[in-house]
């Protein structure tokens, strides 16, 4: 299932927290997943459990290799089945 328009990143605090939203993307049977992207050994993963209605909304945070939360780069992916 596509969703309809753009996904948004939004920051949040503390620095290195985002809220990574799919557009009319949530409709049952989900799956989300987070990695980060580029060098180094940082980390990042799901603050909690996704929430959806209609637009599905996954918060992220990221970490360095010493737990600090840290602003990076990372790909976050969404599924859900029709």
């Amino acid at each position: 299932m596509l969703g309809v328009g753009a996904n948004t990143v939004a920051p949040l605090a503390p620095a290195g927290r985002y809220l990574a939203t799919f557009p009319q993307i949530g409709i049952k049977e989900t799956h989300a997943q987070v990695v980060a992207q580029g060098a180094g050994s940082n980390y990042c993963h799901l603050t909690q459990p996704w929430t959806y209605t209609t637009n599905a909304d996954v918060d992220v945070i990221c970490f360095d290799n010493a737990g600090v939360v840290t602003p990076h780069r990372f790909l976050a992916t969404f599924t859900s089945r029709l």
